[in-house]
């Protein structure tokens, strides 16, 4: 944990100041905090693997299984190889450290054990579970390896546990893993985005509405887009396991509900039904601030595009992203302001 966090807070040519207070070290917590992860996650997988274990050859999900979670996580997973690869290549141990960081925690931790839960709760085929769980487990071997030069230890250990190529005695002779550019999907990346922002999205509309986990309500969306809408159509079991809904409900021209709480993602109207499970009054305070939060927004991307330094000197790529991103932002602000 210690050697993760000097390397994933020091720049190259920068010295980490460990404050020592009472014998503890406030700046280790990050790369504790990163172990338990990592830990909680191997275990994870240990025990699935015990509760499905393979009755034939040990195999990963065939291409027509893959369901858009693992083309994501795959595409994630690949790429971050490719990352790593670069960082190592020009020194850039800092970012080394951050990429694995980012791709373990919020990727692999985050997100796909959580989809891989509720897959292999839905599948009905043992031999189907059991390779959904390989897969898994297939990633993360690669991962540890990647992790080992600045996590020594705890990838050692959960390598020796759940590798699925082991061809070596150690982890710390084995190859790093081959980056493929047939796994990188930009596609699903970026649709997969979109439902990550719509489910973070669901949770804090939840959350500020102080609605609690056990309690599912029903989840509306308005999908304008055909092609956004089948994507989303396809994953709205995805959508109700990690948002706590009831049921999703997907259509272009969906009305909003009586009593409703109401956002707007990416001109995606979301609306959960909440029969009388909150307070109207405080929906329509949060409502207020976050259209001040949204006009604030509006205000500074407008002052940076109208600064002629910016646009002269920035990439032509970046001021087009900005540009998108203020549009967006109106747009939301304007449904928001329709809300309130």
């Amino acid at each position: 944990a210690l050697r993760f966090t000097i390397v994933y807070l020091a720049p190259l040519g920068t010295d980490v100041r460990l404050e020592v207070k009472e014998q503890d070290v406030p700046q280790v917590e990050l790369g504790r905090n990163f172990a338990n992860k990592i830990w909680n996650a191997g275990r994870f997988l240990m025990m699935k693997r015990e509760e499905n274990p393979f009755a034939g050859e040990k195999s990963t999900l065939a291409e027509e299984e893959l369901s858009a979670a693992d083309k994501w996580i795959l595409s994630r997973y690949h790429s971050t190889i490719k990352n790593v690869a670069d960082h190592l290549d020009n020194y850039r141990i800092t970012e080394y450290a951050r990429t694995l960081h980012e791709f373990i925690w919020r990727d692999f931790c985050d997100w796909y054990v959580e989809i891989l839960k509720s897959q292999i709760n839905a599948s009905q085929d043992a031999e189907q579970k059991a390779r959904m769980v390989h897969s898994a487990m297939s990633i993360f071997d690669g991962t540890m390896r990647l992790l080992h030069p600045v996590m020594p230890f705890i990838s050692e250990t959960l390598w020796q546990e759940l590798s699925t190529d082991k061809k070596t005695d150690t982890i710390c002779t084995a190859l790093n893993p081959s980056f493929d550019q047939a796994c990188v999907m930009p596609e699903v990346e970026s649709s997969f985005e979109l439902l990550q922002m719509l489910v973070e999205e669901i949770r804090k509309m939840r959350s500020l509405a102080n609605i609690q986990n056990h309690q599912k309500l029903p989840v509306i969306l308005r999908v304008p887009d055909a092609g956004i809408s089948t994507f989303l159509n396809a994953q709205s079991s995805t959508i109700a396991t990690l948002g706590r809904a009831s049921a999703v409900t997907i259509a272009p021209d969906a009305a909003k509900p009586e009593n409703a709480l109401s956002s707007v993602i990416r001109g995606i109207d979301i609306f959960i039904e909440t029969a009388g499970a909150i307070d109207q009054e405080k929906e329509k305070a949060r409502l207020t601030k976050e259209a001040e939060r949204l006009a604030g927004l509006i205000k500074s991307i407008e002052s940076k595009l109208n600064n002629p330094g910016f646009v002269s000197k920035a990439p032509e790529q970046v001021v087009k992203a900005e540009q998108e991103k203020l549009e967006s932002i109106k747009d939301s602000h304007v449904k928001i302001m329709e809300r309130s």
